[in-house]
């Protein structure tokens, strides 16, 4: 796959943080009782490959090969974390450029495409490498991932990047992502301080991305343990915010509940807190991340309308609540009310 680096970041347009605070508190609803029947976890059903091979851009290696590797590493062994995570050679874990974007997508004989994409920002002083687990599982499903880089992966600029190379490959004859980026099943996610660059790409693109392409749609947006500097009363797409109980930097009783998922009130969303997950954990290997599987059913009900990850988050059955790796969820009215419409790129949700 061709190699995407930046030495700087050229015209892109850069946008302050959303200051706009949340109207009166979405009312959220309570989750249906415990039924005995279903003992399944999401991660355990949907953090498995899928059937696609994948490939990236970018080679990687232990994260301890370098000192802020070392640093990081330290502070997951702190929080109970003593895996070993991957890094890049983007600098300051090596001496690649800090501006890029890495991408995982589908290739073989099975990946005909388009697919839809999932733009992710890693947090401030995260390498996308890091992430690996989670990219690779998502891609495997069918998915093209860009995670673009900046270092300090904190605004909006940062998803602006990323989309912005799908569109430059997307159109490149010879590319192996040419014509393969559905534009109208798009994703904007993040961790940490990129999750809320990705609620505020959540809260602009939808119209400003037409100026890509006519056809350009954002179909849902997801959070893990994000920063505050974002409002959930702006975001007008489907929105998973996804939270830790262990962990200290975000803690998941402050803004991710407080004004981000109680300010979303015009779509389905979606609130849940990872029993065992510190601020680190998304960097986990594929068989003990605690957001693997949920991310990957969440992007399956939204982009693909797949019935099995549906059950997850519509019905009044829903199973997340049901999942003992969480110990809060919560849905806001209209996600209450929302069913799954088949069809090819319909709207994923059609409130009753």
């Amino acid at each position: 796959m061709t190699g995407i680096t930046f030495r700087g970041l050229l015209a892109v347009a850069a946008t302050s943080a959303l200051l706009a605070l949340p109207a009166a508190a979405a009312r959220a609803v309570p989750p249906p009782p415990t039924q005995s029947g279903d003992t399944t976890s999401v991660n355990t059903e949907f953090g498995k490959p899928g059937p696609l091979k994948v490939r990236t851009n970018y080679a990687s290696g232990p994260c301890d090969r370098s000192l802020m590797g070392q640093i990081m590493g330290l502070q997951a062994r702190m929080e109970g974390n003593h895996e070993i995570a991957s890094c890049s050679d983007a600098f300051p874990y090596g001496f690649g450029s800090p501006v890029g974007v890495q991408i995982f997508a589908p290739v073989g004989k099975k990946a005909k495409g388009p697919f839809p994409a999932v733009v992710f920002m890693p947090g401030i002083a995260g390498n996308a490498a890091q992430y690996t687990a989670l990219a690779r599982n998502w891609a495997s499903h069918g998915f093209i991932v860009a995670m673009p880089f900046t270092f300090w992966n904190s605004l909006i600029e940062v998803p602006t990047l990323g989309t912005a190379v799908l569109a430059h490959l997307n159109a490149r004859p010879g590319d192996p992502l040419y014509r393969k980026v559905d534009f109208s099943r798009m994703t904007y996610a993040g961790h940490s301080a990129g999750g809320q660059g990705a609620l505020q790409a959540a809260s602009v693109y939808q119209n400003a991305g037409r100026a890509i392409t006519p056809k350009f749609r954002v179909v849902g947006v997801f959070t893990i343990q994000n920063g505050p500097l974002a409002v959930g009363a702006t975001v007008h797409v489907p929105a998973l915010i996804l939270g830790g109980r262990k962990d200290v930097v975000v803690p998941a009783w402050a803004w991710q509940k407080s004004y981000q998922f109680n300010g979303m009130q015009t779509a389905p969303a979606y609130f849940a807190v990872a029993r065992k997950a510190a601020h680190l954990d998304v960097a986990r290997s594929a068989k003990t991340n605690p957001f693997i599987g949920v991310t990957t059913a969440w992007l399956l009900y939204t982009s693909y309308r797949d019935p099995e990850a549906a059950t997850w988050f519509t019905g009044k059955a829903w199973r997340l609540p049901r999942d003992k790796s969480f110990d809060e969820v919560l849905r806001n009215r209209i996600a209450a009310r929302t069913v799954v419409r088949t069809g090819p790129r319909t709207a994923p949700y059609q409130p009753r």
